[in-house]
């Protein structure tokens, strides 16, 4: 066990209770870092008010034009895959203000235009060597498509080596659904990025499935619904400016690629204090009361499953780490239902029709079944099931770690019990 000093009990607790004093009633909390690509989105909406229409969010383009890098390109510090995302949705935008100004200043409008050229040489030498098998991804595969074919109208295309093997990859994951499954009462994983169907959907069919105005707590798919749909959505636009503030100082004008996320922060929060040395004699509890209530709440709400927050469409992820959460904040919940809704063959799928399995979403899946205490006796099939994969696939890579929810070494807690 860990020795904790006061010094770390006092961060420890400030931040419980930072996670806390930031949760809103209504929209909960989240404190993702800004994400170039929804922030385009958001720049891109624009609404009639009186006789003029107007750029909503203009300080989301400001955003935009102050954070190029100077490779042309933008996010070029993350991933391969990041950097084309975001640079594609940035030059998106830039292209968009420059047709039609508004109310913006012509000086503006001279900046962003000086900013086009150095955009485009980037995605030309990026795409050129972009290993597309390689890449692990979440959406790529529908987005990267769509925004090809947005830009194409815009008199820019981009022809590359990969781009064959991206549309066959993109094809493969259509076939496993059809559009109109959107417009069903059952979510689909595929509403977090609806920006990838436009021209393709009928926006109007797919107000049933806002949360707090949001579509699947995505910016970037919130906006391309308000942009699509036929009839303004005044909650959709009161999420979206409940999330620009929600943004930290000195980033005024981004958003996340994700709002809210509280499930997801609380669990990590309170999993990680636990598994280094804290225990609820040293943190405040008060916050872990209330935590755990909203835990359990969610639970409750949706059946023994949660999403990344509250509301929001279920996965096993997710799931697993609320299961491992609660078990150390004093409250079992059962793995029945993650076994249920999410085992398949040969190892846990995190969410209906994914493409390929993630090896950080079995191990969180084996880390609650063995929280499941009163009843790890009979999961030894389930149990095995992902030893198996975890070892199969840690083998095959050579013990290197390729997950689309990970992009750095996966820490020992990961696969590590508590006991």
């Amino acid at each position: 066990m860990a020795l904790i000093n006061d010094s770390l009990e006092e961060q420890a607790n400030g931040l419980l209770r930072s996670c806390l004093q930031n949760y809103h009633a209504l929209y909960g909390m989240g404190s993702m870092t800004i994400s170039i690509y929804d922030t385009a989105w958001i720049s891109m909406i624009s609404k009639r008010t009186g006789d003029h229409q107007q750029w909503l969010f203009p300080e989301s383009f400001h955003f935009i034009l102050n954070h190029q890098d100077p490779s042309g390109g933008w996010c070029t510090e993350l991933t391969e895959i990041d950097g084309i995302l975001s640079t594609m949705a940035a030059l998106l935008a830039l292209r968009k203000h420059i047709e039609s100004p508004l109310q913006l200043e012509k000086k503006t409008i001279d900046d962003a235009s000086g900013k086009i050229p150095q955009a485009i040489s980037f995605l030309q030498k990026t795409l050129h060597k972009w290993d597309v098998p390689g890449t692990n991804h979440v959406g790529f595969e529908l987005l990267v498509p769509a925004m090809l074919e947005m830009l194409d109208q815009e008199g820019i295309s981009f022809d590359f080596a990969g781009r064959r093997q991206l549309l066959q990859v993109r094809d493969e994951k259509l076939a496993k659904f059809k559009i109109e499954m959107l417009y069903s009462k059952i979510p689909n994983p595929a509403i977090h990025s609806l920006e990838a169907f436009i021209g393709k959907l009928d926006f109007d069919r797919m107000c049933h499935h806002k949360s707090f105005g949001s579509m699947m707590a995505s910016p970037a798919s919130t906006a391309a619904f308000l942009m699509q749909a036929s009839k303004w959505d005044d909650e959709s636009e009161a999420y979206i400016r409940h999330v620009l503030s929600a943004a930290e100082d000195g980033t005024r004008g981004g958003v996340p690629s994700a709002f809210p996320t509280s499930l997801f922060e609380l669990t990590w929060v309170v999993t990680n204090l636990y598994q280094n040395g804290f225990s609820a004699a040293s943190l405040d509890a008060a916050s872990l009361s209330k935590i755990r209530d909203i835990l359990q709440e969610s639970f409750n709400a949706n059946k023994g499953l949660i999403g990344f927050a509250p509301s929001l469409p279920s996965d096993a992820d997710d799931t697993a780490k609320g299961i491992v959460a609660l078990d150390m904040l004093g409250s079992g919940v059962s793995c029945e239902r993650i076994i249920e809704v999410f085992e398949d063959a040969g190892h846990f799928k995190t969410y209906a029709f994914e493409r390929n399995p993630s090896l950080t979403t079995n191990c969180n899946v084996l880390n609650a079944l063995l929280h499941d205490r009163e009843n790890m006796r009979h999961r030894a099939s389930q149990i095995e099931k992902v030893v198996r994969f975890l070892c199969g696939y840690w083998c095959s890579n050579n013990g290197e770690i390729l997950d689309k929810w990970v992009r750095f070494d996966m820490p020992s807690q990961t696969i590590r019990p508590t006991p």
